[in-house]
């Protein structure tokens, strides 16, 4: 799955982001465990699990294609 494909897939839900990460099944069939390892290690980089951890409501819409995009390649 490419940043973009994900980014328009996620960015228009308005799910908080650590239930998505958590029901993969309906919302997205094409991450896996090993993807969503991925997903939170490129939100730690970008200082995003506090709201992971703290504000759990936090919706999918907060993310942006440009601190999503930096965020992985800060992580190569």
């Amino acid at each position: 799955m490419s940043i973009d494909n994900f980014m328009n897939s996620v960015s228009r839900k308005k799910i908080g982001i650590k239930a998505l990460l958590l029901d993969q099944v309906t919302a997205i069939k094409s991450i896996d465990d090993f993807a969503c390892t991925i997903i939170f290690r490129v939100m730690y980089r970008i200082n995003f699990l506090y709201f992971l951890w703290y504000h759990t409501l936090t919706y999918c819409f907060f993310l942006t294609r440009r601190v999503s995009y930096q965020a992985l390649m800060d992580c190569r």
